[in-house]
């Protein structure tokens, strides 16, 4: 945390003890994904939200809860040792609790698929960290069940489209059985020919179906990519030109080899939006893509007749990403953050244009975040896993979304992914609206303290 506060130019920290009991929320995560969020919490709040980077500063206390037939269900409590946390003004605290204090809304960043693949000292952590958020008694947000469902990227496709939001053509490749939970919409999906089940990997399959879609949409160029939790920044994503066959084909195979369950192979139009940009300085053509943030809005004042209060999503944050044209876009690797309004004058939107693309960024907030819920209620109905926490709920997520142009000349939202537990674009838009800083998070924030609070 010293190194983030310095690069920041916040004061230096400061060391406390406190024998404060009230309630907390916690993030059991890396200190350079949280920070505006923290630093927002504490301007609405001092000393409420803190971060901890590791699991051995949480002590799980396990509970026996009796419910009304006399059924013992096993429940555990969270309690913070130390953590960071900040007041008002930008002071950042290592408080230190003497007794533990208690957690009641808890969001943990270290989950096996994020962390694939990692040293063992890591995967340690990962393992420790998604112990404590078995049979925990208050609010999470996400949890390690969600991530392979949010980070399936086939899945999201298809519940979001569902409820009216655009995304790419494709087509998938899946080698087994989707899950139960997933099984009515990957059966939709399988009927009309947009996944195909190839258990045995057989190339002549997969090669017959990428060439029917190549002839069927008329694509002039693809993307491949992987689906699942353990495939993230831009891990497996390949370009290609559809006269490029027997490539896209072999990096289909070859990428399907390394499946496993829950996970698949797309290959998705390539949406080019206005084409390529050539006015930036400095820059030859540029390709854009957006990373937006959605957040639910928690509105007390409504409350269903089970007792659960109101919430619905709205888009809090707009972040341009531009990179090379013709590859994918990083803003680690050749790429840059830009703002919406930067994006929209190098585009060359007309007014019009750029108040008709920022209304459908809007709505997407809804959109989405209703679609997912929608899913995740559906599940619970279903029945969840023994040991996964009732009160999970996606309350901040990020979305990449391209651009199409309809023939009117108007862009439209397309969505190509969701990752849960956005971190990176809440730093850029800070330092992009300094005049707003942590005004992406503003709403997550609130929604964190009521939940807090009120669970």
């Amino acid at each position: 945390m010293e190194k983030e506060l310095k690069e920041n130019n916040l004061p230096p920290l400061i060391e406390i003890t406190s024998t404060e009991k009230g309630p907390i929320a916690v993030f059991l995560s890396e200190p350079f994904h949280s920070l505006p969020l923290l630093l927002e919490g504490g301007r609405a709040s001092p000393l409420t939200i803190h971060l901890t980077a590791h699991p051995d500063n949480i002590h799980q206390e396990k509970i026996l809860d009796f419910e009304g037939d006399g059924k013992k269900t096993q429940k555990t409590n969270l309690f913070l040792k130390e953590g960071y946390t900040f007041d008002s003004l930008g002071q950042c605290y290592l408080v230190k609790y003497n007794p533990f204090r208690p957690i009641h809304y808890f969001s943990n960043s270290y989950m096996r698929g994020t962390y694939f693949g990692s040293e063992p000292e890591l995967m340690e952590i990962v393992k420790k960290s998604i112990d404590l958020q078995k049979y925990f008694s208050g609010v999470m947000c996400g949890n390690d069940w969600f991530e392979s469902h949010i980070s399936d990227k086939i899945l999201t496709r298809i519940l979001v489209e569902e409820n009216g939001v655009g995304v790419p053509h494709f087509i998938a490749f899946i080698c087994s059985p989707p899950i139960p939970t997933k099984l009515p919409y990957y059966s939709k999906a399988m009927k009309s020919n947009i996944i195909t089940l190839v258990e045995n990997k057989e190339r002549d399959i997969i090669e017959a179906k990428i060439k029917e879609a190549i002839g069927f949409y008329k694509w002039q160029e693809v993307v491949v990519k992987p689906s699942g939790s353990k495939f993230c920044g831009g891990e497996g994503v390949h370009f290609f030109n559809t006269s490029q066959v027997d490539l896209i084909v072999s990096t289909v195979c070859n990428l399907i080899s390394c499946m496993g369950v829950d996970e698949g192979v797309l290959v998705d139009e390539r949406i080019e939006g206005v084409g390529p940009i050539t006015t930036v300085k400095g820059y030859k053509e540029l390709d854009c893509c957006f990373r937006l943030h959605l957040s639910h809005k928690v509105f007390p004042e409504r409350i269903s007749q089970k007792g659960e209060v109101f919430c619905e999503g709205i888009t809090t944050g707009m972040l341009a990403r531009f990179g090379p044209w013709g590859d994918q876009i990083s803003v680690c690797v050749g790429g840059f953050p830009q703002t919406f309004d930067f994006y929209c004058e190098h585009a060359k939107l007309t007014p019009e244009q750029k108040e008709h693309l920022r209304e459908g960024f809007s709505q997407l907030g809804v959109l989405v975040l209703n679609a997912i819920d929608n899913y995740f209620s559906e599940r619970k109905k279903n029945g969840l896993c023994e040991e996964e926490p009732e009160k999970t709920y996606l309350d901040f997520i990020g979305i990449d979304v391209c651009v199409k142009r309809s023939p009117e000349g108007f862009l439209h939202p397309s969505v190509v992914e969701i990752n849960d537990q956005e971190a990176d674009g809440m730093i850029y838009l800070d330092e992009l609206h300094p005049e707003n800083k942590g005004g992406s998070v503003r709403e997550y924030v609130k929604t964190i303290l009521f939940r807090t609070t009120f669970g």
